[in-house]
């Protein structure tokens, strides 16, 4: 009887294959390689390469989603928030997303591959969506604040894992927290 190969295994393959190649020079050999399967296999279960990164991203991204869970306390949420991604910034996904952004201009049957992260990231935008209805934050757009509040620990995190020679510091978290409520405090209306 052959052996079952579980999707989370051809996922992991994926996903270091193409961390170790980029997407243009990893190839279905070497993932099934990898996974310890057939190509053939690999084929017949995904289709091709692209639905295949996709649906490793797919994983990646739902393995480390935020939990931007409503407590009432914007404080407190948003810390949560940014402690998740600082944790979760020492695991693949902070890797791969930047390699598929790269590909897509190259590679449009990508674009998809985006969907889960986008999915992430609006999970966070609803969050703060709710506490601008409620008047503690100015009205934005809610990937315009997810920028602002996401923004800088996303270049620290790109700055560190290029290796540069240069220390990157860490943020204080709850500092940036402090800093990104104040300045995007709702300012009470004025009355005529």
């Amino acid at each position: 009887m052959p052996k079952r190969i579980s999707e989370e295994q051809i996922f992991e393959a994926t996903v270091e294959v193409v961390l170790e190649k980029g997407y243009t020079s990893a190839t279905t050999r070497q993932i099934a390689e990898r996974a310890d399967m057939s190509e053939m296999t690999l084929f017949r279960r995904f289709g091709n390469k692209a639905n295949l990164v996709m649906r490793a991203v797919s994983y990646v991204v739902e393995q480390n989603r935020v939990d931007a869970r409503y407590t009432g306390d914007p404080f407190a949420d948003l810390l949560h928030v940014v402690q998740h991604f600082q944790r979760r910034g020492k695991h693949r996904i902070s890797r791969i997303l930047p390699v598929i952004l790269i590909e897509i201009p190259r590679h449009p049957e990508l674009k998809d591959a985006m969907e889960a992260p986008f999915s992430n990231v609006m999970g966070v935008g609803a969050l703060l969506m709710q506490y601008q209805a409620e008047g503690v934050l100015m009205q934005e757009h809610p990937l315009h604040a997810v920028a602002g509040l996401m923004g800088p620990l996303i270049i620290l995190k790109m700055l560190h894992d290029a290796g540069s020679k240069h220390r990157v510091p860490e943020m204080d978290l709850e500092a940036h927290v402090r800093s990104f409520l104040k300045g995007r405090q709702a300012q009470p209306s004025e009355e005529t």
